[in-house]
């Protein structure tokens, strides 16, 4: 199961720091970066099995950081603002700047500088 899809059920979540791990899980709030030792994980366990509180917190703040940030319409928002970044930092007139972000969602766009 991966990290998101953890969140999205309410767990808290336990993992290394490969990756994007770090980029998802809030050290303390929603779940655990451990190093790749028995050792860390099963201490991390052990904190998340004997302590339900623990456990009840971390699982409420998984939800919550995925309702915020990693949803389909959060998700597809971001990667709207990276693309309109993208053109509007490239070389084009206005005119085909504003036609190319009404019409981005067609697939099949040339980005060429200036090209109609």
């Amino acid at each position: 199961m991966s990290l998101i899809e953890g969140m999205r059920e309410g767990l808290p979540l336990l993992a290394s720091f490969v990756g994007g791990n770090p980029e998802v899980i809030r050290e303390g709030i929603n779940g655990f970066l451990v190093s790749n030792s028995v050792q860390a994980i099963s201490s991390a366990l052990i904190q998340l099995i004997e302590n339900p509180n623990l456990r009840d917190r971390m699982s409420k703040a998984s939800l919550e950081i995925f309702e915020s940030n990693f949803t389909a319409n959060k998700m597809l928002s971001s990667i709207n603002e990276v693309y309109a970044q993208i053109l509007c930092d490239l070389d084009l007139s206005p005119k085909r700047r504003n036609w190319l972000l009404e019409n981005a969602s067609d697939g099949d766009l040339d980005l060429s500088p200036d090209s109609e």
